[in-house]
């Protein structure tokens, strides 16, 4: 079996990351993922070219930070967008017509990565349009600025202090510059962050707490960030109006998108269509699921948090049981099964 090519290990989890230009340089190494050469329109080029061309490229993505606060300006996102105009050249010039169709495919990912900077750069930029952006608390929700506090523990590791104080400090700035930069504020991006602006005002009134207790040299600065954070959720609430851009990208951007960065070839139309059908698949199937058993007493709603739990847990391991015991799935030995349970229910408390 052929081992796993470096490349192929980083484009499995489909990172949009890349850098600074330069001129590919050819390789002779003896190993059968990089022995492949072609002449290209630039010159030689190999399976190696492209791992070192896609880690290069890794670093574009990367936002500019000074003094804990990253750079969204208008003139630092062209800059990115030059930045990726010469990886996209340089990944055309390479002629990958008779690499083994592994490679090949490793270039189509490559391609795809950089579509999808692109459309980041061109059509998403969460910088100018989207306001919870900038809230700690949206993470996971949706696009997030760069430069997140990170504190994993109270008291803060002294080797710590410098960065969290750093970032404390940056926090007024980047929400200020955020006023600044949200030129393009879609509507219904202004409603989510401001229904996530209790969360991150509690998330910072309980660190101002705690750095009040362990690292009181610190608790200017985390009331001042606290303060920040209010008056971000003022001034969002009283400009929310002037924030009329709408929040989807549009069915022609998520053709785009769906064809060049994820390697689909559905339009939304069509995807639309297979999600009608399953639904309607799935009414059906209630339906007939309903008129087999007219027969039985309706099912009685939880009456209580402990019982949704209760029941839920019932049934996951009738489903885990019934997979099993009918060989439709295997679950790996690593998988902790009670662990997962206690863990699910904890997140849906």
């Amino acid at each position: 079996m052929q081992a796993r090519s470096p490349l192929s290990a980083v484009v499995a989890i489909l990172a949009v990351i890349p850098s600074a230009c330069g001129t590919p340089q050819g390789s002779t190494n003896e190993d059968s993922q990089t022995t492949v050469s072609m002449e290209g329109p630039g010159g030689t080029y190999t399976y190696k070219d492209l791992v070192a061309l896609f880690e290069e490229f890794r670093q574009l993505q990367e936002i500019e930070i000074t003094n804990w606060v990253p750079d969204y300006s208008p003139a630092a996102m062209e800059r990115k967008r030059d930045g990726l105009a010469a990886f996209q050249r340089r990944l055309q010039a390479i002629d990958f017509g008779d690499w083994p169709v592994e490679q090949q495919v490793e270039h189509q990912l490559v391609r795809a990565e950089m579509n999808g900077l692109d459309f980041y750069l061109r059509v998403l930029k969460p910088w100018w349009r989207d306001p919870g952006f900038y809230l700690q608390t949206q993470d996971g929700a949706g696009p997030a600025r760069a430069g997140h506090l990170e504190i994993r523990e109270m008291p803060i590791p002294k080797e710590e202090l410098a960065g969290v104080q750093g970032q404390l400090q940056a926090l007024p700035i980047i929400l200020e510059q955020a006023r600044v930069n949200l030129t393009e504020g879609a509507a219904d991006l202004a409603i989510c962050a401001l229904h996530y602006l209790d969360v991150e005002i509690a998330f910072h009134q309980m660190l101002r707490d705690a750095i009040a207790e362990y690292h009181p040299d610190l608790l200017d600065d985390a009331e001042a960030a606290l303060n920040a954070v209010i008056d971000y959720g003022s001034w969002l609430e009283a400009n929310k109006g002037n924030m009329t851009a709408q929040a989807g990208v549009g069915k022609e951007n998520y053709n785009w998108w769906m064809k060049n960065v994820q390697l689909i070839p559905y339009t939304w139309d069509e995807l639309y269509g297979i999600i009608t059908r399953e639904d309607d698949r799935l009414l059906t199937t209630i339906a007939l699921e309903r008129n087999r058993n007219r027969n039985l007493p309706e099912l009685e709603p939880v009456a209580s948090r402990e019982e949704h739990s209760r029941r839920r847990e019932e049934a996951l391991r009738f489903a885990m049981k019934f997979m099993a015991e009918n060989d439709l799935f295997i679950v790996p030995e690593w998988v902790d099964f009670d662990g997962y349970l206690v863990g699910a229910n904890s997140r849906a408390e």
